[in-house]
């Protein structure tokens, strides 16, 4: 995707009309451009079709990006500051992880999203932003798994051929860090065959490259400007 900057002249008309169209699908004035995006909001999604297109006309931009201003930058001034309350989400999702760290696939990031929106949804956070936070943390969360016990799993399975009096002994050692905070469980409790190894490493792997995620900060909404890929 190419890259765009809107001014802060573009900015101001994409404001004026948001809320001119906003006031027209509502039938009523409006007194101020965050009122107009409330109510839009709460516009009934008959009314919503065909709203962007004489917006992006006007700005002589494509409507699929000035959607994603919108949405993923613009509103966020409406919203609570998610970094308020990074430390306490990102210590709950880790929690849930220790708790549900032997299921593998895309229902856990729901399972773990649900929870989260139900506690913190309701101190007006952004809810986009706070679902791309809670995924790269469950992607963070996942890599800091692997590389901890990938190359352990890479010096057992060696061990195994030369020394298979080793499986008697206990497989993993998981050393935490002093400066770490919260403690996590070993990932699985043992490692019985050389094929069970592999899988178990491929199951890090797959966690960790499954889902493609987009960095938070490739919007950036700074001083009247905004760039995005």
């Amino acid at each position: 995707m190419p890259t765009l900057k809107i001014s802060s002249q573009q900015i101001t008309q994409f404001e004026k009309l948001f809320q001119s169209s906003v006031e027209q699908r509502c039938g009523k004035r409006l007194d101020s451009v965050e009122e107009a995006f409330w109510s839009f909001n709460t516009l009934p999604e008959k009314q919503k079709v065909n709203f962007w297109e004489p917006i992006a006309y006007k700005l002589n931009m494509v409507r699929e990006r000035v959607y994603k201003f919108f949405r993923f930058t613009w509103s966020k001034q409406f919203y609570a500051n998610l970094n308020d309350y990074r430390e306490m989400i990102k210590n709950d999702i880790y929690e849930m992880l220790d708790i549900y760290n032997q299921m593998y696939g895309t229902s856990i990031v729901t399972i773990i999203w649900k929870q989260i929106w139900s506690k913190y949804g309701s101190v007006n956070l952004h809810y986009d932003a706070t679902d791309q936070f809670v995924r790269n943390t469950i992607n963070g969360y996942y890599k800091h798994q692997s590389d901890r016990v990938l190359p352990r799993i890479s010096q057992l399975v060696i061990q195994k051929f030369e020394e298979p009096d080793m499986l008697k002994e206990p497989m993993i050692e998981v050393k935490e860090s002093k400066k770490q905070e919260h403690q996590y469980h070993q990932p699985f409790s043992s490692l019985e065959s050389v094929e069970q190894d592999t899988m178990c490493a491929q199951g890090f792997v797959f966690q960790q490259q499954q889902d493609d995620w987009v960095d938070e900060s490739f919007l950036n909404f700074d001083q009247g400007s905004l760039y995005f890929d």
